[in-house]
């Protein structure tokens, strides 16, 4: 509960140091919802135990007032990760989304028969 009904939060700087953010974080908090097509990363626990950073492209956001599964699109481009998983695998829905140092949104689902691509939804949907 470290941000616990922070409604005027609007910005979280993540440091590179952060290796885990526990479920209940930014429980309650609003107005994370600053997200720009282009560059972006996900943060995945690698096979050693420690947290790591792949990068992806975020190709598209649907301006949205209620919650829904697809406010953005997304694409793996992180060479090791495709070479690792294929891209988008069972077990990564809820992982977090950074762009520019803060949690923008966590990954929902993949593209059907196309494991690079999948869609993500907004950080402020997932808190209020």
């Amino acid at each position: 509960y470290a941000f616990y009904n922070c409604s005027s939060l609007t910005s979280i700087e993540i440091s590179n140091s952060v290796t885990s953010i526990e479920s209940y974080a930014f429980y309650n908090c609003s107005s994370l919802n600053e997200i720009r097509t282009g560059p972006a990363q996900i943060i995945l626990q690698t096979t050693s135990n420690t947290s790591k950073k792949f990068n992806i492209e975020i190709l598209s956001i649907e301006n949205q007032k209620h919650p829904k599964p697809k406010t953005f699109k997304i694409r793996i481009i992180d060479r090791e990760l495709l070479k690792l998983t294929g891209g988008i695998v069972q077990g990564m829905s809820g992982t977090p989304i950074i762009q520019n140092n803060k949690i923008i949104g966590a990954i929902s689902h993949a593209v059907e028969n196309d494991p690079t691509t999948g869609y993500a939804v907004f950080i402020k949907w997932m808190l209020d």
